[in-house]
């Protein structure tokens, strides 16, 4: 199955409210985000193996978040993985775009309107 492309939302930051400590809360809460989601679709008593890495790269002018997730449940709950997986990822997305919004006073590029 081909890969989807990665989604990129681009937002105008300060850069300088970015710090690593912010990161790693947004990384932390994302990990949240992508571990209740998982066990609201397939219940925490039936995961396996449940893997979540979720990654910030920061450079000079942008900062690349990343999430990994994999799982393991039973044949016999004939779940749907890639829609599970997609759901939680995008949930996580969601809620790194929040912190970043509420965090970092981001303008967006499209209306140029202020949010805080």
């Amino acid at each position: 199955m081909p890969k989807k492309p990665a989604d990129i939302i681009v937002l105008n930051l300060d850069f300088e409210k970015i710090s690593d400590e912010l990161l790693a809360k947004i990384v932390e809460n994302a990990e949240k985000v992508v571990r209740k989601t998982v066990e609201e679709k397939v219940g925490s008593s039936f995961i396996g193996d449940l893997s979540i890495i979720v990654t910030a790269d920061k450079e000079k002018d942008k900062v690349t978040f990343t999430i990994s997730i994999e799982f393991t449940a039973p044949k016999i709950l004939e779940i749907d993985y890639e829609s599970i997986l997609e759901e939680a990822s995008k949930r996580a997305f969601e809620a790194i775009e929040e912190w970043l919004k509420k965090n970092a006073r981001v303008q967006l590029r499209e209306n140029n309107k202020s949010i805080s």
